[in-house]
């Protein structure tokens, strides 16, 4: 094992691949599932197939692949979670967010309420959080149907039980009740959404299903016919959404920039384009005393405290990641 560790991290060297050991060591720790002291401990002799594989990750390493779209997996906060280039790569930094929601909720009276994970890309939020407080009700949204398909994998898979939803921000919580209240599919009139809650409320409906293959999993497409038809509100939302600019995006290192999926990092041409729709939206769908947490680029805390300085908030701070960066957000609702 310790000459295969070599020989990877030789090649890792001559392409010039940060780290070329601790990387090798990486690889082959992904592969066999296993810790790194586990590698300089085992006798495993190895299959032609396995060593053929290995090579394959190899290769696809030193184009700049991630790790984790190579393997399928990654492991975040205790949950073994499903990684495709559909959805980000979970960072430690956001660990730091998760813990910070959990230790905050479990100094109160959390069960029974509900928390929306918005952008949730692989779940991994949402689900870490719920696998920690199982009395609570958690809700994760994505417009990428393909994000929800992984998400409600993630959580079959961590054994957690949370209702998915497809649609952009607030879209699937402005709508899904009106929707749901209709009579029948075909006999549902937009139109009626624009006459207010109070005629929608006058026929039932059946409900509309997606294909992503769970029965709470609603498909609402974006759109903005309809604003602020209020369905429900959340207890808590948490949302780590897209932020880097257009201009910053160019920029970034190369396995981010090429391989993570561009819809969930850019926002925009500032990158403050999330943060300045919630900002406007959060106040009709945090019930009182609702409270929020965002994940925010480095350089950007007071840009986005300057947007929430709003009468409302009774509480806003940033608080920092293990650089000493501004990288989460937090409000609080009268």
């Amino acid at each position: 094992m310790q000459k295969l560790i070599k020989s990877i991290a030789s090649t890792f060297q001559q392409i010039g691949i940060e780290h070329p050991k601790r990387q090798a060591e990486e690889l082959l720790c992904q592969f066999f599932q296993c810790k790194r002291g586990d590698l300089y401990v085992s006798t495993l002799s190895l299959t032609e197939m396995q060593l053929s594989l290995i090579q394959s990750w190899v290769q696809q390493r030193c184009i700049g692949v991630p790790l984790a779209y190579i393997s399928g997996y990654t492991e975040f906060y205790g949950c073994h979670l499903s990684i495709t280039p559909d959805v980000l790569i979970p960072r430690q930094e956001t660990e730091i967010l998760v813990d910070t929601i959990v230790s905050h909720l479990k100094s109160e009276d959390y069960k029974g309420k509900e928390l929306w994970d918005l952008c949730c890309g692989s779940g991994c939020i949402g689900i870490a959080i719920k696998r920690a407080l199982p009395d609570l009700k958690v809700v994760l949204s994505d417009i990428s149907p393909e994000a929800i398909d992984i998400a409600e994998k993630n959580a079959r898979n961590n054994q957690v039980v949370v209702e998915c939803l497809r649609g952009d921000l607030f879209l699937p919580f402005n709508l899904e009740t009106a929707v749901q209240d209709a009579k029948a599919m075909q006999d549902f009139d937009p139109q009626s959404l624009l006459m207010g809650a109070e005629h929608s409320q006058k026929v039932k409906a059946a409900p509309i299903k997606s294909d992503c293959g769970s029965k709470d999993c609603v498909d609402l497409a974006p759109s903005t016919a309809v604003s602020r038809l209020i369905g429900r509100k959340a207890d808590y939302i948490i949302s780590n959404p897209p932020y880097i600019s257009k201009a910053d995006y160019l920029s970034l290192d190369r396995e981010v920039r090429d391989f993570e999926p561009s819809l969930a990092l850019i926002g925009g041409a500032t990158g403050l384009e999330f943060y300045e729709r919630f900002a406007q939206d959060l106040p009709f769908y945090l019930k009182k005393g609702g409270k929020c947490w965002f994940e925010t680029g480095y350089d950007q805390g007071n840009a986005i405290k300057n947007l929430f300085k709003k009468p409302f908030y009774k509480q806003i701070k940033c608080e920092k990641d293990w650089a000493g960066h501004d990288r989460f957000f937090f409000l609080e609702i009268e």
